[in-house]
């Protein structure tokens, strides 16, 4: 009994231990129109998801961007695009949601007043 008691406490901080979802993120400029383009891309572990931004209130956490920390020379235009989601039935909420399985891209657009390095945690 002390065993299986061991093996499930350890397995549970294994799990803690994880980085079921890997994130890249890259920049494109276009210094004639002052357009910038910010991607997020997350790579999911088998067995996991990323739920979309846009969900009801009730279900799971969706996925969200804070961009509170980005530098003021940096407008957002809209929400960050999804790119990627599927529609599944998730029977731990017992719904249909929009969900990520294996990959996932989220583009957001911005305009910039002047063209200098920057760099901010979202």
């Amino acid at each position: 009994m002390v065993y299986r008691i061991l093996f499930i406490v350890f397995s549970v901080l294994h799990a803690f231990g994880q980085s079921p979802v890997l994130w890249k993120s890259s920049s494109q400029l276009n210094n004639a129109k002052h357009d910038l383009t910010l991607t997020f891309e997350a790579e999911i572990a088998p067995g996991w998801h990323l739920y979309s931004q846009h969900l009801k209130a009730d279900g799971p956490v969706p996925t969200h961007f804070d961009f509170s920390k980005c530098p003021a020379s940096i407008s957002l235009i809209g929400l960050p695009q999804e790119f990627g989601l599927v529609r599944e039935f998730v029977p731990a909420f017992g719904d249909t949601l929009m969900i990520f399985n294996t990959h996932a891209r989220f583009v957001q657009h911005a305009t910039f007043i002047e063209a200098k390095s920057f760099s901010f945690d979202v």
